[in-house]
């Protein structure tokens, strides 16, 4: 019996991408703490992070209940980061 390769190039370029946007939320984050006008983009690279996380989750892991659970919280947390951009929050 063949074992099946989970991690082809494709999923290689998700984590890769997982792994920049992280690291630019954790600076946003840091940013908001001194200067809260980067809190909208905090949101939306959080948002982000979200989204390819639950593209990785679906390709990599194969657990559908929790890419759904990604993309509503993701969509969620970007409406906010955009609508508090544009001032409205």
């Amino acid at each position: 019996m063949e074992k099946k390769k989970i991690i082809n190039d494709t999923n290689i370029i998700g984590v890769n991408i997982q792994i920049i946007v992280t690291v630019l939320a954790l600076i946003f984050g840091i940013l908001t703490i001194f200067n809260n006008s980067f809190s909208p983009w905090f949101r939306i690279l959080v948002g982000l992070d979200l989204f390819v996380m639950a593209y990785n989750n679906h390709k990599i892991h194969h657990k559908k209940n929790l890419t759904i659970i990604y993309i509503v919280f993701a969509v969620l947390i970007i409406l906010v980061g955009i609508l508090s951009l544009f001032g409205v929050i």
